[in-house]
């Protein structure tokens, strides 16, 4: 699996392991998927989340093991970044599970602040949003950090930014014990939501900040909203665009499910490559009839950073999920290599992509 440089003056290359006098140094695609099995062996066994401290000191060891034993160095190294990567996945993990609702807390009646994360999601029932704490309940110690709430009584209209002061009962994260069907509890962990809970009573306390990203998003759909007011089509428009699809009806997704085109509502690698794809073109195309800028910026070069450009103001829009994180990266690859003019495999592509996105 390991290839070495034949000797200390050749440079490590991109796809190539290197190793110097004292050095080994793995190639993206392989380091990508050591990352990915250490964190799955933490998610796989939780207590692993508990060692993170021991975990460190494993791949110390590890290293210093690579740096005395020459003939034994590559499988030191793979082994160090298999513990260190235990040691990371570990963090995150501790992470949101130590900022978990007290037991002693759950159903009783909390008062604090937070602040409105992202797009509400109104709904038949109510409005859910997610929430940032920002004060906790007096004499509350160890208080969540982030938080998913339910409005479920004429919810006012909240905007991105928002501080509250809520009365509201949480509860700790979980789902239904269920074979089949949306795993609600490992959703809320992916999204670092640490406790979750129903909104009694609350009172608006602070404004927005002048300008945010989920801000320019409110403002979106509430002008999409307005443009396209009784239109049918204008929840399939804010999903296309936002990767807001609280209003999709039951009926829609009837349709799109029968059909099999549900998956052109979750905003991915598809929405975000014909973005880069259409403004690299366009921008390439026109670069060319312009000789002085052409001379200064090969149109290609300008086309690719227009189209990353693009990709990543759409990107943004859209919610910045890790669908279009990973293609977001997989284009910075690209087009770092048409810059540099430097060609690149699709393993160090995808390599380089699934790193960014775990790191």
């Amino acid at each position: 699996m390991l290839k070495f440089a034949e000797s200390l003056g050749d440079a490590p290359s991109i796809g190539k392991t290197w190793r110097s006098a004292k050095c080994v140094v793995l190639p993206l695609w392989q380091m990508a998927l050591v990352l990915l099995a250490g964190i799955a062996l933490v998610l796989a066994f939780p207590w692993l989340a508990l060692q993170v401290v021991f975990l460190f000191g494993i791949a110390l060891l590890l290293a210093l093991g690579a740096w005395f034993f020459a003939a034994r160095r590559a499988i030191f190294v793979v082994l160090a970044w298999l513990v260190l990567s235990m040691a990371w996945g570990g963090l995150a993990v501790h992470e949101v599970r130590s900022g978990w609702l007290p037991a002693a807390l759950e159903v009783q009646k909390l008062t604090f602040e937070v602040r409105v994360l992202g797009l509400s999601e109104p709904g038949s029932r109510g409005t859910a949003f997610a929430a940032q704490v920002v004060s906790a309940p007096p004499g509350v110690e160890n208080f969540p950090g982030k938080l998913r709430l339910h409005w479920y009584d004429e919810p006012p209209l909240l905007r991105p930014g928002e501080v509250w002061r809520v009365t509201a009962r949480l509860k700790r994260p979980h789902g239904a014990v269920n074979g089949v069907g949306m795993d609600y509890e490992a959703w809320l962990f992916r999204q670092g939501v640490q406790a979750t809970g129903s909104v009694s009573s609350a009172e608006r306390v602070a404004v927005p900040v002048a300008w945010s990203m989920d801000a320019l998003r409110w403002q979106v759909r509430e002008h999409l909203m307005t443009l396209m007011a009784g239109e049918p089509s204008a929840s399939l428009v804010l999903g296309l665009v936002l990767g807001d699809r609280s209003l999709m009806t039951q009926a829609q997704w009837d349709v799109l499910l029968a059909s099999g085109t549900n998956h052109l509502l979750a905003i991915s690698g598809l929405h975000v490559t014909m973005i880069a794809g259409m403004v690299w073109w366009l921008v390439a195309w026109a670069w060319r009839r312009l000789p002085r800028l052409a001379l200064w910026i090969p149109a290609q070069v300008a086309g690719a950073l227009a189209g990353l450009l693009a990709a990543l103001a759409y990107s943004l829009l859209a919610g910045f999920s890790v669908p279009t994180q990973r293609t977001l990266f997989m284009l910075l690859a690209l087009v770092l290599a048409v810059v540099v003019r430097r060609e690149l495999v699709a393993r160090d592509i995808l390599g380089l992509a699934l790193l960014l996105v775990l790191l």
